[in-house]
């Protein structure tokens, strides 16, 4: 809750014009407003940026199969070995897209 104090910086220094004479309330209340409006934009940067970790961030990533074993496959993806299961029959060294991800299995599609 106190995070939020940094937004309503712009109306609590708002009595500043009340107390100084006007070029002095500006030369405060200029560098506190734009706080708040730097901090608000970084803010808004990282409530839109894509997930970078979890399951959301591996949905869409490439991989390469590494080895086969029937429908199970093990990928690798970014120099880690992860097990995959797809519809398609697939061979070691095809790329793959992942789809989703179910627990520690990630189901995989032939990239095209």
């Amino acid at each position: 809750m106190w995070c939020h104090l940094v937004f309503a910086l712009p109306l609590l220094a708002l009595p500043v014009f009340w107390v100084l004479p006007l070029p002095q309330a500006l030369a405060v209340y200029v560098p506190v407003s734009a706080l708040a409006l730097g901090t608000g934009v970084v803010a808004v940067r990282a409530l839109v940026a894509p997930a970078t970790t979890g399951p959301e961030a591996m949905r869409g990533r490439r991989a390469r199969v590494a080895t086969t074993d029937g429908r199970r496959h093990v990928v690798k993806v970014d120099d880690e070995l992860w097990t995959a299961s797809c519809r398609d029959a697939l061979g070691p060294g095809d790329r793959v897209v992942i789809v989703d991800v179910e627990g520690l299995t990630l189901r995989v599609r032939r990239a095209d």
